[in-house]
């Protein structure tokens, strides 16, 4: 009975804080996913962010790399209202990427990497991105929509030749000060942070509105029901341009939870 007495508890507590952590993010505030991230780089700055194949990234390194895509891409007309569209496979980077294009107040198309042709050209429509960032390893299938967007919006590949221009070098030329936050100026909560795409399996993939406040808010409940610490490494074996892999653990290797732990 003891035992059964302290499960029930156990459940009731996780689920009072879990209820607790939700509530205290409200569509209505002015607080987004790139606030909660640059909350958690003043207080852990020199704390490893990601380990991805023997290389360490830390709060600070992270930051400053986003900063770099948010300077960058603030420059070619990216802000509040417009959206860029990330085509990469999973790496740092790719933080780094969305983390950045959020900074200008920009939503972010996280498009399916499997995508090639007709499917690829939909989704890139659909968004109607102001920009599109391609990594090298997926240039090839990019080529294969080019021809039949209309418009077609500048692209930029980050390792690669690219179709606008070589991101690398544009990146290392911009500035790694953390932006002013008056770029995301009238950004709710409830904005859309990300768009996330359906499998496609019935028709196009369709794209789905992924809001800061379902980012905190998934964030929040995950920490609690997974019972993770500051100390856990979060081992993610599954694509970022999906809700799993791109909020869920995401969420965690970023370090944003909805109490900025």
């Amino acid at each position: 009975m003891l035992t059964s007495i302290r499960r029930e508890v156990h459940t009731f507590t996780v689920l009072a804080r879990t209820a607790l952590r939700m509530a205290r993010v409200k569509p209505d505030n002015d607080d987004t996913v790139v606030d909660a991230f640059e909350r958690i780089v003043d207080a852990h700055e020199n704390r490893p962010a990601i380990v991805f194949e023997g290389r360490t990234m830390t709060y600070r390194e992270l930051e400053c790399a986003a900063n770099r895509v948010a300077h960058w891409a603030r420059a070619h007309g990216l802000r509040h209202g417009r959206c860029a569209a990330l085509f990469m496979e999973n790496r740092p980077e790719y933080l780094a990427m969305w983390l950045g294009l959020a900074k200008t107040g920009a939503h972010v198309a996280l498009i399916n990497t499997n995508l090639t042709g007709a499917p690829l050209v939909h989704a890139l429509t659909v968004a109607e991105p102001s920009l599109v960032v391609v990594g090298t390893e997926l240039e090839a299938a990019y080529e294969t929509a080019r021809a039949n967007l209309s418009p077609e919006p500048p692209a930029w590949t980050l390792g690669g030749r690219g179709v606008a221009g070589k991101l690398d070098a544009a990146l290392s030329a911009a500035s790694s000060d953390r932006p002013p936050r008056e770029w995301r100026a009238g950004v709710k909560t409830r904005d859309k942070l990300f768009y996330i795409y359906t499998s496609g399996t019935t028709g196009n993939p369709k794209a789905a509105n992924f809001s800061h406040l379902r980012f905190l808010s998934v964030g929040g409940a995950y920490t609690e029901l997974a019972a993770v610490r500051p100390e856990d490494r979060v081992y993610c074996v599954l694509p970022l341009y999906h809700t799993a892999g791109g909020a869920i653990a995401a969420m965690k290797s970023a370090g944003v939870d909805s109490a900025d732990r």
